[in-house]
C-alpha cells in the first residue's frame, strides 16, 4: 500500500513554498516565505505564483514584519480582485437567462466559494466561471448564451472534439463575452464524464440567489471533491487556486466524510484525493482524518496512479502506456457505474454477430469512422475492422489507433488474414465494455491509420468491413 501523496500531482517548488505560506501554521509559512523570498524575485516570478500571492497578503505581516513588498503584494491582491470582477459581472446575466429558461445551473470551484462567501473574492482569481447544467439541457444552454452575444472558443482540440461528439468529446465548452468567460459544464470534472455521476452532486446541492439568478451550491463534501479533482489534474496555469478552497471548506468544519468517500467509490477517484488531501494535511496542517487517507490509500491502485500521474503532468496521455491507463480508468468507472463485473475472460467465450458496416478509405485518407451499435450494459463488445489487403502493400502496411472522442480504445499493427469471404485482409481488433459505450455516449469509433510517426493515406480506394460482435460466457 502507498500512502505517500504523488508529489507531481501537488504543488512543487516555489508554488508550494507559497502555498504554505499561505496556508500552513504560522512557524512552516513563515519558514516557506524566507526560502520563497530568498530564492524568489517578485519581478521575474511565474503566473501561477503571482495568483497565490492574493492569499499571501492575508498574512504578510504576520510572515515578515515590515515587508519591503508588503504594498507591491498587496496591489498584486487588488489587481487579482478587480479582474475577479470583471470576470464575475458578465456572468450574472447569462445565469439569469439559464435560470429563467427552466435551466438548472451549479457552480462550482471559485464562483461556488465566491457566492457563498463574498469576502474571499480578495484570496484568489477567478479567470472563469465554472458553471454546470444538466446534460439533458447542455445544448439548449450553450445555444441560449450564444444567442445572447457570447461565442463559443474553439481552439483547434476543441473543434476536432466537438466534431467528434458535442456531449463525450470533451466536459465542457467555454464560451466568452468582453472580458466575461464561462466554463458551460455538462460533466462536472474530466474524469467523471458518464451518466449518473454528478447525480449526488446535484441532489445535495443547495440553492441561492445571486445577481438575479437562482444559482446551486455544491454541498461541502461534494466542493471538496470538485475541488481536489481539479486541482491536482493539469491546468495550463499550474495554478494551486485549488488548495485556498479546499482548505476554506475543511476548516469550516462542515466536510461530510462519509460523502467523500463515497464519492471517492463512485467516481473512482482514489488515488487522486489521496493525493490532494494527503498535501493539504501534511503541508498545510489540514484535519484531513487519518482513517479517510487510509481508506483512499487502501483503495488506489497502480493503474490509478499511473492516470493521475499522466493527467498532472499533461492534459491529454501521449505514450502507450498513458493511453492505455486512461482507457483502463474509463472501463473500471463505467463498471463501477454500472455496478457490474469488470472484466471478460477470453476462456469460454463466444463471439455472437451483432452489426456489419461496409466502407471504403478514399485515396489520400488515413481514417473510417463507424458508428457503435447498442448493446446491455454487461455485453463485451469485440470489433474488428478488415481492410483490403490489394490496396495496401507489405512495405506500408499501417499501424492504428482505434478512437472514441475523447478516448483511445485500442490500436496496434495490422494482421494480414483472410476474411470470411476468402479475400486477403490486413485486420485490427480491439474489445470494449458496452458499460463504457453507452454511458459515456460514446456513438461512434475511427481508426487512425499511421506510418510510423506520419498519417497514412491511401495511395487508391481501400474497401473496409467493420464487424462488431458481442461476446457471450459459454
Amino acid at each position: 500500500m502507498n500512502e505517500t501523496p504523488d508529489p507531481i500531482a501537488v504543488p512543487r517548488g516555489g508554488l508550494d513554498l507559497l502555498v504554505r505560506a499561505a496556508l500552513a501554521p504560522q512557524a512552516e509559512a513563515r519558514a516557506a516565505w524566507r526560502r520563497w523570498r530568498a530564492e524568489h524575485d517578485l519581478d521575474t516570478t511565474s503566473w501561477s505564483e503571482v495568483r497565490m500571492l492574493a492569499a499571501v497578503a492575508g498574512r504578510i505581516a504576520m510572515l515578515e514584519e515590515d515587508a519591503d513588498v508588503r504594498p507591491r503584494v498587496e496591489g498584486i491582491r487588488k489587481f487579482l480582485w478587480v479582474h475577479t470582477q470583471m470576470c464575475l459581472e458578465p456572468a450574472g446575466p447569462a445565469l439569469t437567462a439559464l435560470s429563467s429558461a427552466g435551466i438548472p445551473v451549479l457552480l462550482t470551484k471559485g464562483a461556488a466559494r465566491v457566492v457563498a462567501q463574498p469576502a474571499s473574492a480578495h484570496e484568489r482569481l477567478i479567470r472563469d466561471v465554472d458553471v454546470l447544467v444538466p446534460l439533458a439541457s447542455a445544448e439548449r444552454a450553450l445555444s441560449l448564451l450564444c444567442g445572447t452575444g457570447w461565442t463559443l472558443r474553439e481552439p483547434p482540440w476543441a473543434v476536432q472534439a466537438r466534431a467528434a461528439s458535442t456531449v463525450a468529446g470533451h466536459h465542457a465548452w467555454t464560451v466568452t463575452k468582453g472580458r466575461g468567460e464561462i466554463d458551460l459544464h455538462h460533466f462536472s470534472n474530466h474524469l467523471n464524464r458518464l451518466t449518473g455521476d454528478d447525480d449526488g452532486l446535484w441532489r445535495r446541492a443547495t440553492t441561492r440567489q445571486w445577481r438575479g439568478a437562482t444559482v446551486h451550491l455544491p454541498a461541502p463534501a461534494d466542493a471538496l471533491v470538485l475541488a481536489v479533482t481539479h486541482g491536482v489534474r493539469w491546468s495550463r496555469d499550474g495554478a494551486a487556486d485549488w488548495t485556498v478552497d479546499a482548505a476554506s471548506l475543511i476548516d469550516a468544519g462542515t466536510v461530510d466524510w462519509d460523502v467523500v468517500l463515497a464519492e471517492a467509490h463512485s467516481r473512482v477517484l482514489h488515488a487522486a484525493l489521496h493525493a490532494g488531501l494527503g498535501y493539504l494535511r501534511d503541508a498545510l496542517g489540514r484535519a484531513v482524518p487519518a482513517d479517510v487517507l487510509r481508506h483512499l490509500a487502501s483503495r488506489s491502485n497502480d493503474v490509478q496512479r499511473a492516470e493521475l500521474s499522466c493527467y498532472a503532468a499533461r492534459p491529454d496521455p501521449e505514450t502507450p502506456a498513458e493511453k492505455q491507463a486512461a482507457l483502463a480508468m474509463a472501463a473500471s468507472r463505467a463498471h463501477e457505474r454500472a455496478g457490474i463485473s469488470a472484466g471478460v475472460s477470453s476462456a469460454g467465450v463466444t463471439a455472437l454477430p451483432l452489426a456489419t458496416v461496409h466502407g471504403a478509405l478514399a485515396p489520400g485518407d488515413g481514417m473510417i469512422t463507424c458508428p457503435i451499435p447498442q448493446a446491455r450494459l454487461h455485453d463485451w463488445l469485440l470489433v474488428r475492422w478488415e481492410l483490403d489487403a490489394a490496396g495496401l502493400s507489405a512495405a506500408t502496411m499501417p499501424a492504428a489507433e482505434i478512437c472514441a472522442p475523447g478516448l483511445v480504445v485500442g490500436g496496434g499493427a495490422g494482421v494480414p488474414c483472410r476474411s470470411a469471404a476468402g479475400r486477403p485482409v490486413v485486420r485490427y481488433e480491439c474489445q470494449l465494455p458496452a458499460a463504457l459505450t453507452t454511458l459515456r455516449h460514446l456513438e461512434r469509433l475511427s481508426l487512425r491509420l499511421w506510418s510510423g510517426t506520419v498519417a497514412f493515406t491511401a495511395p487508391s480506394i481501400v474497401p473496409v468491413t467493420v464487424t462488431w460482435h458481442r461476446l457471450v460466457r459459454t
